[in-house]
């Protein structure tokens, strides 16, 4: 008898032995983790629009800062955009009377932001300035046929003249010229 039991606890002991070995083979049950959200997801506000890469004569324009209100010509409250995880946005414009929204998809590839607005034709790119910080996100897009004032013309203004909206329609419609440059989309969280 005694004969029976060491063997049947050599046994159990074995047996236990290798179905621990095998739970310990056996890949893990859990689910992955989700990759970690992409830097460009959450809500930005726009801050600020800066001129760069001016041709030569354009220099009195190079880095140019306006609001948001002054680069559109409107009082703006805000200028909103949301990117979702999912790889869609809303954009939204606060003005006076009622907001203005867009919803659309977004890419974003070797530093270069594609934004496809629902329902169009066209879209939005953008280079990524930089990298993307926490607070801070930098779009640069290059636009063609801007009409400015060549540095010849601005340096002879006056305070009284820039400020003079009549006078100043006639000046740009004289010596108005088309150029391209890159407009710098600072972005704040």
């Amino acid at each position: 008898m005694k004969v029976f039991k060491f063997t049947l606890m050599k046994r159990v002991l074995l047996y236990a032995l290798c179905g621990l070995t095998l739970i310990s083979l056996l890949p893990g049950c859990h689910e992955e983790e989700p990759p970690p959200p992409h830097a460009i997801v959450g809500n930005w506000t726009l801050d600020a629009v800066i001129l760069n890469n001016l041709p030569t004569n354009f220099k009195n324009w190079e880095g140019q800062t306006f609001t948001p209100s002054q680069w559109f010509g409107v009082d703006i409250n805000g200028y909103r955009i949301d990117f979702n995880q999912d790889s869609t946005y809303l954009l939204t414009i606060d003005l006076l009377g009622p907001n203005e929204t867009e919803n659309g998809k977004w890419e974003e590839a070797d530093n270069i932001l594609v934004m496809s607005p629902d329902g169009e034709t066209f879209d939005y790119e953008y280079e990524i300035v930089g990298a993307i910080e926490p607070a801070e996100m930098t779009l640069s897009e290059r636009i063609s046929g801007a009409n400015l004032l060549p540095d010849g013309v601005t340096d002879t203004l006056s305070d009284a003249t820039w400020n003079n909206t009549v006078l100043m329609d006639t000046i740009w419609d004289q010596y108005g010229t088309p150029v391209d440059l890159d407009i710098w989309w600072i972005y704040n969280r």
